[in-house]
């Protein structure tokens, strides 16, 4: 696995769809630990319990207090986001990931690797269409930043039709045990033009 992250660059948007924990954690781990690999700025956004169950397994493999007091490692809990507070458009919460990521040039990181958990946000604002905009607005601005985003979604708990948008609006796409270039790929014009009027 890897191997196969290496050679997905920044500026690119990943999906993991998953089923269990282990699954989850069978991307996020090696992910993070290129991210801390390639001097660039790691933040991951979940659950407080997805993020323990994240950091216990880096543990194993790097020393995630040194990364954490040295800010090159950053964990945000949902429960503690003020994302959904007001008038929380799509537009904003791209605005915020790529906020995250013109502050960690800033402060001389090479780049930033950016996991999220969208299906805990999810649970804020559970409206389909506004998750498919924030999808492929995301898409489009990840081509020009130095950046690059894994979103991790469990199948088993949002709707089919979001899991069918999330599949055809990421590049590199990847369960079970294999991440690949997706073939179905669609930009998000292109997923636009092709909706039923």
């Amino acid at each position: 696995m890897s191997s196969v992250l290496e050679q997905v660059g920044l500026g690119n948007h990943l999906a993991w769809v998953y089923n269990n924990s282990k699954q989850r954690l069978f991307v996020a781990v090696p992910f993070v630990s290129q991210a801390l690999e390639d001097k660039a700025k790691a933040v991951v956004v979940g659950s407080q319990k997805l993020n323990e169950e994240l950091i216990s397994e880096l543990k194993e493999v790097v020393n995630v207090n040194s990364y954490r007091e040295k800010g090159e490692l950053e964990f945000l809990a949902t429960e503690q986001l003020s994302w959904f507070e007001g008038d929380f458009s799509p537009k904003d919460l791209v605005s915020g990931l790529r906020d995250m990521a013109v502050k960690a040039k800033a402060d001389g990181w090479k780049g930033s690797y950016i996991v999220v958990e969208p299906y805990d946000l999810y649970e804020f604002n559970p409206d389909i269409s506004w998750w498919i905009e924030a999808e492929g607005l995301l898409d489009q601005a990840l081509h020009k930043a130095e950046v690059k985003v894994l979103c991790q979604y469990n199948a088993s708990r949002i709707p089919n039709k979001l899991l069918s948008a999330i599949i055809k609006l990421h590049p590199v796409v990847g369960m079970g045990s294999n991440l690949s270039t997706n073939p179905f790929y669609l930009s998000f014009e292109e997923y636009q033009n092709q909706l039923p009027n």
